[in-house]
């Protein structure tokens, strides 16, 4: 079980050149090889997301709800709780088949996803490289392009790990150093800060 705190905005269309110049000029900026997750949608539901990832079948709950917060006059958002269960097993490739073979409803998103690791090991948020040894307690913050069919969206994300009664401050500890450092390229409002079950619910899905 992997516990997590987290806050993210989504948007229309391709990343704007200013997001992607501006994410840029954090430190140690990993790019991660494309892959494509394919997500089980159920319908009504905003607290759990179902998805299969590169051989690993993932359940991710709502353990609290989101909670408005504010980081500078142009940014706010929703942070909220997870717990994820993870299976890793010879088993999910069998189970994958049942479920594309079942007709269920399924969203197969392309991702590309840029990330920056944050420490917490010393106590306040640290940029550092995406390597083993990996800090106990950190926050990721993430710019990735989607695609869903032929359309394009883009997402900005914190999600922090760790002891778990920290890792709310973590995310706005995180945010607030990089706001204050960089500051943002446009504005980030509450309109457009949900989870990712709560943004598959405004996506149409395929006939």
């Amino acid at each position: 079980m992997q516990p997590s705190a987290e806050i993210r905005w989504f948007h229309p269309g391709p990343i704007p050149e200013k997001f992607s110049e501006w994410f840029k000029q954090q430190p140690f900026v990993k790019d991660e090889d494309p892959r494509t997750d394919i997500y089980l949608v159920l319908p009504g539901s905003k607290t759990v997301g179902v998805k299969l990832r590169e051989g690993l079948f993932e359940i991710k709950a709502e353990r609290e709800p989101p909670r408005k917060v504010a980081f500078t006059k142009d940014v706010a958002g929703y942070t909220d709780a997870w717990i994820k269960f993870s299976l890793d097993n010879p088993v999910v490739a069998a189970l994958e088949t049942a479920i594309i073979s079942s007709g269920a409803p399924l969203l197969r998103i392309g991702k590309r996803r840029s990330l920056q690791r944050y420490s917490f090991d010393k106590g306040a948020p640290e940029p550092v490289r995406s390597k083993k040894p990996l800090p106990k307690q950190g926050c990721l913050f993430e710019l990735t392009s989607l695609i869903v069919g032929k359309q394009k969206f883009w997402t900005l994300g914190f999600e922090a790990f760790g002891t778990i009664d920290r890792q709310k401050a973590y995310v706005a500890q995180t945010a607030e150093h990089v706001f204050a450092v960089e500051g943002c390229p446009s504005p980030l409002r509450l309109g457009a800060s949900f989870s990712y079950p709560v943004w598959l619910r405004s996506l149409p899905l395929p006939k």
